[in-house]
């Protein structure tokens, strides 16, 4: 069963109807961008079973007895920033329901069926969102790395003085007061974020130097530091810190990227998984990191 017809028939008018256009199309995928390609919205075609249908697939196996999965697909979401796209998985997005993020399908009917319901959430719920969140979103550009980079130290300090901010104390509870005071400086209306961002770029840095400052007191061999030019943007200065010889943490992209999506969205920025990890105080350094 060929997987093109299928989306032109059940899918593609239904994003056209957003005025989302097919940006590429081929080996079982398809992207739909919105008419600035700021957002973006990535179906595939998978034979293997996503990691969100694994219930449902061991459930089959159960109760069939071996085999391959059917066919599925999978969505994901994202939102440019110059930078990179920043990804965003359904499972991960807080927009007040539960969002699908894959389906298995044997034949048309149960394409059509699964299809619509994830397409409605995409068209009605996600993308709209995300469409407000790329009029706010900062740019690299943009991002105050000239502010980071003068006197990153002294910058941490104040920051840590200006919001009541220890400078050394268990790691998991820093992370835990990095979080409350990024809290406290982001605007709860969207539509505020882009301005707001501007008018505290000195907090901003401000932060992200703490960040950097905090997660260098567990790495003994760590240091501020210049990062290589990003493709197409060669001209934005990128400072942050390397935790190891070959390890960097682009701390001010961490805040910035948080800045654009948070709270709504989990593993981004300073919640995701590789910002974290430095706060786990067991899992870089050993005994030596638990306090920082």
């Amino acid at each position: 069963m060929r997987i093109a017809p299928l989306f032109k028939k059940y899918v593609v008018p239904h994003f056209e109807n957003i005025n989302y256009h097919v940006a590429d199309q081929s080996g079982g995928v398809f992207i739909f961008c919105n008419e600035k390609k700021t957002t973006s919205v990535r179906l595939m075609l998978t034979r293997h079973c996503p990691i969100p249908l694994l219930h449902n697939y061991l459930g089959m196996l159960e109760r069939d007895g071996p085999k391959l999965p059917p066919r599925a697909l999978t969505i994901h979401y994202g939102v440019d920033t110059t930078y990179h796209s920043e990804s965003v998985d359904p499972e991960h997005l807080h927009l007040g329901t539960k969002l699908d993020s894959a389906f298995f399908y044997y034949d048309e009917d149960s394409f059509r069926t699964e299809a619509e319901k994830l397409v409605k959430q995409a068209t009605e719920i996600v993308c709209p969102y995300l469409d407000a969140v790329a009029e706010q979103a900062i740019f690299l550009q943009d991002a105050p790395y000239h502010l980071l980079k003068d006197c990153p130290k002294e910058r941490a300090k104040s920051f840590a003085s200006k919001y009541t901010l220890p400078l050394q104390g268990e790691s998991m509870e820093i992370q835990c007061l990095i979080d409350r005071v990024f809290l406290h400086m982001l605007p709860q209306r969207l539509s505020e974020r882009k301005e707001t961002f501007f008018r505290m770029s000195e907090d901003i840095a401000g932060l992200a130097a703490y960040c950097g400052e905090m997660i260098l007191k567990g790495c003994p061999n760590g240091h501020w530091g210049n990062f290589n030019p990003q493709p197409f943007v060669e001209d934005v200065s990128r400072y942050g810190i390397w935790t190891k010889e070959d390890l960097a943490e682009d701390v001010m992209w961490d805040v910035v990227a948080s800045w654009i999506l948070s709270p709504q969205v989990e593993h981004i920025g300073l919640h995701d998984p590789h910002f974290l990890v430095y706060f786990d105080a067991t899992a870089l350094w050993g005994d030596q990191g638990k306090a920082i």
